[in-house]
């Protein structure tokens, strides 16, 4: 359990123990017309939405205090259990709250144990809970039986969106986002923004699970590249082939950490213990250029990739994949065609590179490359995609 989970757990038993005492429904008479389960209930979700767990919490159980049968708030707090992993107390909660729902009720009251019910299987399902196909069975389920009592609920498609974007379903996502958009009921702005990245990911139709997972990215780390190479271009494979480019005469001396990482068994200080360091071990054996080490012998895992670092490896995937070692320094000594990259700037060739053969692209509008900005999981993704297209990588 994490310490957040310990934190959100014991949030939750004080919540219980509260509870317990307050007897069946109305148990607190309300103190003015605002102190009602409608309006706590409301709060405990912004809060919710805001990241304010405890916050969330206590509107939550000043729901139930007024009401103890009141469903959404029941589901509410089926939801913080989930977070917290606590499996069969969001289950029971959950199912506490269904067996409340009254057909009098309003559409709203009846909607949320539904809605809750699909984001606490969410929850659970990124705690690792809940396999992946009975993930999306349930929520399947749960939306098929929430769109019979409201077909036009901008909530219920949007975290049923959120839900098949944790399961990398991006063509159902894109549907359910595009489907709020045209509701015009709520959730537009939120849904926009992910319909706009799922949208894009989907353009860079991924692969494989790590390359759809990075294509949702807006920024990608080192070790985030490194995966993504290894998986949608099967880095292994690749370099293994075209190892014979790369021999030493070739190294220029703004390389000279690839003929460190090369000896990529020697101590690399900080990937021990990370999830992807497999995946480095690979990039760094192979020496590919621009996700080597640095001097300190740390490869920064974390550290977000910027396109000028990302010009350099796909450079080094150019050269090896044509054998053409003439490619890595045609365009030092040109006139830069970027109003913010100049010619005697380290990455120049490789951005050059990159932008002739269409990897990489400037700003329609600027001309610029912006050579310091974040690389996002999408362009690395299509930039990979469009390099295995144009040099035929596996033929």
């Amino acid at each position: 359990m994490t310490k957040y989970q310990g934190v959100l757990a014991c949030l939750l038993a004080v919540a219980a123990l509260a509870l317990a005492g307050c007897g069946g429904k109305d148990a607190r008479t309300p103190s003015g017309m605002w102190d009602s389960p409608l309006h706590h209930f409301n709060n405990g979700i912004e809060l919710l939405d805001e990241g304010d767990i405890t916050g969330a919490t206590v509107q939550f159980e000043l729901a139930l205090q007024i009401d103890g049968e009141y469903p959404p708030a029941l589901a509410g707090m089926g939801y913080l259990a989930a977070l917290s992993g606590d499996e069969d107390a969001a289950e029971d909660s959950i199912d506490d709250a269904y067996d409340e729902v009254d057909d009098d009720m309003p559409v709203a009251v009846q909607l949320w144990p539904y809605i809750l019910d699909i984001r606490s299987r969410a929850a659970l399902y990124a705690a690792g809970r809940m396999d992946r196909d009975d993930f999306i069975e349930g929520v399947d389920d749960v939306f098929a039986d929430a769109s019979e009592i409201a077909p036009e609920n901008a909530a219920l498609y949007y975290w049923t969106g959120e839900a098949y974007v944790d399961a990398l379903e991006l063509r159902a996502a894109e549907v359910m986002f595009h489907r709020v958009l045209e509701m015009k009921h709520g959730y537009e702005e939120r849904a926009r923004a992910r319909w706009e990245v799922v949208q894009a990911a989907n353009r860079a139709a991924p692969g494989t699970v790590v390359g759809k997972r990075i294509a949702l990215l807006r920024t990608i780390t080192r070790a985030d590249l490194a995966a993504l190479l290894v998986e949608e271009l099967r880095v292994k494979r690749f370099y293994s082939r075209t190892q014979s480019v790369m021999d030493k005469s070739f190294q220029t001396p703004d390389q000279s950490r690839a003929a460190v990482a090369l000896d990529v068994e020697a101590a690399v200080r900080d990937i021990d213990g990370h999830p992807l360091r497999a995946d480095i071990e690979k990039v760094l054996h192979y020496g590919v250029k621009g996700l080597d080490l640095y001097p300190d012998r740390t490869f920064r895992p974390q550290a977000a990739v910027t396109r000028a670092e990302a010009a350099m490896v796909f450079e080094d995937i150019i050269v090896r994949a044509t054998g053409d070692k003439a490619l890595a320094t045609r365009y030092i000594g040109q006139e830069s065609h970027f109003p913010d990259v100049r010619g005697d700037h380290s990455a120049f060739n490789a951005i050059m590179l990159c932008t002739t053969r269409g990897v990489m692209q400037a700003d329609i509008r600027t001309g610029a490359f912006r050579p310091l900005g974040r690389l996002s999981g999408v362009e690395a993704l299509g930039a990979v995609q469009r390099l295995r297209h144009e040099l035929r990588l596996f033929e």
